[in-house]
């Protein structure tokens, strides 16, 4: 699913605390409305140092009176319901205070009347059953509430086809006009996939520009200009976007008809994307801008798109050949397109992945990873734009005591917290998953992690 963009400043902030360590933990983003305020505050307050930060080898040595108990070598909040009170009255499986544990804690609950069992907190929703509105019918599971829509690919109507939060903070499918000088596209709409405009080369021709392209920042991280073209199975395609102007900022990705990423590139100037042996099918451009100009101005740009036919992949080497923008799909077909492994967590240890669903041990070398971050798991596109994936992309263990790492999977990673995995030494960097949100080095892609003895280590 395409990603939201987050304020890349923060997410430096918060890599560098950032502990890595093999073993469990809790999968699930605390980036929830309302929800969020009560989990924070559960979490942090008199807060100084993050819980996960503090090890210990007995209680006397948790000094921090808001987490005086010492359970598996950290200082935690509690360790049973005797150790919370006020709004916050139950110990939770991972010794946080939080409001509830049944739903009967959660009545009169300003967040709502159902307790998410797995966290402990009052929520609208836990599944789409739960949302009876004929518009907010959709369960945004990521933060408890009731949506119309969780991305833009889930708004059908053109004339309101961007998904963006509303005046409440809910998310919503709407339309954007509020830049200064826009283009015409966008007076139409064309803030989502469902209005994107048509940018498929005409017959005969390989390439088609957009040169008048105009875009901003208002709403910051939601004005978006999509585009659209078709292609056969086994086509090429690269595309362009390209602007002028120092500290602007513009970004690109690609994804699928059902808004599965086929690559993106952010730190460039000109952003350029390069896919092969697509199958066939529509290919949907996303164009952002990222800095945080407030007038509303508008930046122009051109957008380029350049199809070809290739000849169609012969291997999965042929689909891995590309990777510094474009994500793996490591199925190549006999139709010469290259398409994602539908695993469906069938496969077994040492096959070729593309994604942890397709592993029976959940994890992939390739694909989503779960970064710990302030101690709480969240799972991000982290462990893809990596050399030699046809090799290095396969279904392995999760590295945890229960399942050790065994050669020629020889080693834990330790940097994905409950996200780590059994994996062979790196050779060199480029066998390194990316940090999508730091900023990488001059003329790099991407900030990558480092290859340290075999090991992917960040800086």
């Amino acid at each position: 699913m395409p990603l939201n963009h987050i304020t890349r400043t923060l997410w430096v902030i918060a890599f560098a605390s950032l502990i890595a360590a093999c073993g469990g933990g809790d999968d699930k983003e605390e980036d929830m409305l309302d929800v969020a305020d009560v989990e924070d505050t559960a979490d942090t307050a008199n807060d100084s140092t993050p819980d996960f930060l503090t090890e210990c080898t007995e209680s006397a040595d948790c000094t921090d009176l808001s987490r005086p108990n010492c359970v598996s070598g950290r200082c935690v909040q509690c360790i049973d319901n005797n150790g919370c009170e006020f709004d916050f009255p139950v110990c939770s499986p991972n010794n946080q205070c939080v409001p509830c544990s049944l739903s009967t804690d959660c009545e009169g609950s300003p967040y709502g009347p159902v307790c998410d069992l797995e966290f402990g907190v009052c929520v609208e929703c836990v599944d789409n059953t739960m949302c009876d509105d004929p518009v907010l019918n959709m369960c945004d599971t990521t933060r408890g509430v009731c949506v119309e829509c969780e991305v833009s690919f889930d708004c059908a109507d053109a004339a309101a086809p961007a998904c963006s939060t509303d005046g409440m903070g809910r998310l919503t499918c709407q339309s954007h006009d509020e830049c200064m000088g826009d283009d015409s596209r966008d007076s139409t709409g064309d803030d989502g996939p469902a209005a994107a405009t048509d940018i498929t080369p005409a017959m005969g021709m390989t390439t088609t520009t957009i040169d008048d392209g105009m875009i901003c920042t208002v709403p910051f991280g939601e004005e978006s200009d999509w585009f659209v073209f078709d292609v056969v199975d086994g086509d090429n395609a690269t595309i362009t976007l390209d602007w002028q102007g120092n500290g602007v900022d513009l970004d690109l990705s690609v994804y699928d008809a059902g808004g599965v990423l086929y690559g993106d590139a952010w730190y460039g100037q000109p952003e350029v994307i390069s896919l092969t042996y697509l199958p066939a099918g529509q290919v949907y451009v996303h164009v952002t801008r990222f800095d945080e100009d407030e007038s509303g101005a508008s930046t122009p740009y051109s957008l380029t798109v350049e199809v070809t036919q290739s000849g169609g992949c012969g291997s999965v080497a042929d689909c891995a050949a590309e990777w510094e923008h474009q994500a793996f799909r490591g199925d190549c077909q006999p139709s010469g397109a290259c398409t994602r492994i539908d695993g469906q967590r069938s496969l077994q240890l040492g096959e070729t992945c593309d994604s942890p669903d397709d592993c029976n041990s959940s994890a992939c070398t390739y694909g989503q990873a779960a970064v710990q971050n302030l101690g709480v798991e969240t799972v991000w596109f982290w462990a893809i734009y990596t050399a030699d994936a046809a090799q290095r992309a396969y279904c392995a263990n999760l590295g945890n005591p229960t399942m050790p790492c065994d050669p020629p999977t020889d080693y834990c990673t330790g940097t994905f917290g409950a996200g780590n995995y059994c994996s062979i030494p790196c050779e060199i960097d480029d066998h390194c998953p990316i940090n999508r949100f730091g900023f990488p080095a001059a003329g790099e892609p991407w900030q990558r992690l480092r290859c340290d003895a075999g090991r992917c280590v960040m800086e």
